[in-house]
């Protein structure tokens, strides 16, 4: 079984949906009628809230068991969300809609090979937005990761599921990439098991991916360190993007 088989079945223990993101997606989203694309949707962590919510939540994701387990999920819920399995890179192929929010969360777009995709994926989701849409997207603040040479975020601890999850990161200045190695512990009684997983990640920098943003032709944008929209600093744990079309 892959590693993100296992972790779907603990997905929501370790990341459950956060109030304050939640909140910063309805605010851009405005009346209950809008249409929202969740890109990297993980298990329908926002996609399902939303839905309940009344929004109409097309979800993406490229883990075909993460699709499964948002599936399952909305059932459960007795919501309505189109789901598919369907890369950052491949939007347009797999959608023909347009939307008035679209969001990127979670640290994905940076899972992405390169900066040519990473541009790329954000000029699929300018054509994918309404003529006045918004796009939300989220990731590490790389330019304080690397500039204070940090070799990790912090732990996950779910005491009372037996979660635990550990995030490193080793930094490869030649190639411009970071290995970001994580380890899901499980403990069941006395029974612990361990999942050990590593993806490459590349660090996208506030200026590059904000260059990026005015290139594909989003009109303003504004940078927050965090879903409170608090201004981002260089010194913010993380750099939420928000663009309009």
């Amino acid at each position: 079984m892959g590693f993100y088989d296992e972790i779907s079945k603990y997905y929501d223990k370790i990341f459950p949906a956060g109030e304050e993101q939640l909140s910063f997606i309805k605010e851009a989203a405005g009346e209950k009628t809008a249409k929202i694309l969740d890109i990297a949707c993980g298990s329908g962590t926002y996609s399902v809230p939303l839905a309940k919510e009344g929004y109409k939540v097309t979800a993406v994701d490229i883990e075909e068991e993460m699709i499964r387990k948002l599936k399952d999920k909305a059932a459960k819920e007795k919501v309505e969300v189109e789901a598919y399995v369907c890369s950052m890179t491949e939007l347009e192929e797999k959608l023909a809609e347009k939307y008035q929010v679209l969001f990127c969360i979670g640290n994905s777009l940076v899972h992405l090979n390169t900066l040519g995709e990473i541009e790329n994926a954000l000029g699929q989701m300018y054509n994918l937005a309404e003529d006045d849409g918004t796009v939300i997207v989220q990731i590490m603040n790389y330019d304080r990761i690397i500039r204070l040479g940090l070799k990790g975020l912090p732990k996950i601890i779910n005491d009372e599921e037996g979660v635990e999850f550990i995030r490193e990161y080793e930094y490869k200045p030649d190639v411009n990439k970071i290995d970001f190695n994580t380890t899901l512990i499980v403990k069941d009684g006395s029974d612990t098991k361990t999942f050990k997983n590593t993806v490459e990640l590349l660090p996208l920098l506030s200026g590059q991916l904000t260059g990026m943003v005015e290139r594909v032709g989003f009109k303003r944008y504004e940078c927050y360190g965090d879903f409170k929209g608090s201004p981002y600093k260089e010194d913010s744990y993380m750099l939420v993007l928000k663009a309009f079309k």
